[in-house]
């Protein structure tokens, strides 16, 4: 009987955040930061008005920071076993984009102030398109826009900017708080009034889950977090017509059993950096042992 390849499509969900961070530096304060990731379990950060590189003692997180010029930039987090590439950012930091598997996924911290509405103007206009000239398939743009879509999205002054708009329709992007359950709410608030300039917009075409975005409290900052959950495709390629199964034969040799304990030694050292067992036993324990016997099952 003759063996074929057989192409499988799972489906891996990943929480992604964005947050306006208000400069924070000290060390209590990257410790709240750090315990936010945990608790809600978040797999991308996308921060802003970011002062310092300050991120990368944070447990289980990659950093990728663009202070800039200005010293006002951001900074993009993600879980270790995530691998952001061709990284591109503005000079002045108040952008940067990276490739996750097939999205672009873009962070930004827009000019603000009422007295910069030019300014806004331009960044969307011209120094964020800047950052997207490769036209991804897919792509994530998630930041402190410092401006709403629509005189509703605020309370008090508003900061409707038709260049964002523009932005938006012209890239086909969709506001994922206009499909939460949560639509309407603010994500800043001030002594002015309250308005929802913290945002994730996505492709029309890119997995999110049914509950669009959901807005999370950050005791650290003024700022509500904005969180989305995206399912993206993990494509491998199968030989035969069977699953892979466990050689439990290789745990009768006792080179082979010293060697995975040790490995679990080493494995088990990161479930400080994931917030329940499942997902380290999920990220970790399985993929490490399923390789681990399928190299010693092809050298024996």
């Amino acid at each position: 009987m003759s063996t074929t390849s057989v192409r499988l499509v799972m489906l891996d969900i990943y929480k992604i955040a964005t947050l306006n961070i208000n400069g924070m530096a000290t060390l209590p304060r990257i410790a709240m930061l750090e315990d936010f990731l945990q608790k809600q379990e978040i797999d991308i950060m996308l921060l802003q008005e970011v002062t310092r590189p300050v991120f990368d003692d944070i447990r289980g997180f990659a950093a990728y920071t663009n202070t800039g010029t200005t010293w006002w930039g951001t900074a993009t987090l993600t879980r270790d076993h995530i691998q952001l590439t061709n990284t591109v950012c503005l000079l002045t930091g108040r952008g940067m984009a990276a490739d996750f598997q097939n999205v672009t996924i873009v962070n930004i911290y827009a000019p603000s102030g009422a007295e910069r509405r030019r300014d806004r103007g331009n960044f969307f206009s011209n120094e964020l398109p800047y950052l997207l000239r490769g036209i991804p398939p897919l792509l994530l743009v998630g930041g402190n826009l410092d401006s709403v879509l629509t005189n509703r999205d605020a309370i008090g002054h508003s900061n409707y900017s038709q260049a964002l708009q523009e932005f938006i329709r012209g890239f086909d992007l969709v506001d994922m708080s206009e499909t939460s359950q949560e639509r309407g709410t603010n994500t800043h608030y001030t002594s002015r009034g309250a308005s929802s300039i913290d945002r994730i917009c996505a492709s029309r075409n890119l997995s999110i889950q049914e509950r669009g975005a959901e807005t999370r409290v950050a005791a650290f900052t003024d700022h509500l977090a904005v969180v989305i959950r995206i399912a993206l495709e993990a494509t491998t390629m199968r030989r035969g017509r069977s699953y892979w199964k466990m050689n439990t034969a290789l745990l009768c040799e006792k080179s082979f059993k010293e060697q995975l304990r040790q490995r679990w030694a080493e494995w088990s050292k990161q479930t400080k950096n994931y917030p329940t067992m499942v997902m380290w036993c999920e990220r970790v324990a399985k993929v490490h042992i399923k390789e681990l016997f399928i190299r010693e099952g092809t050298v024996k």
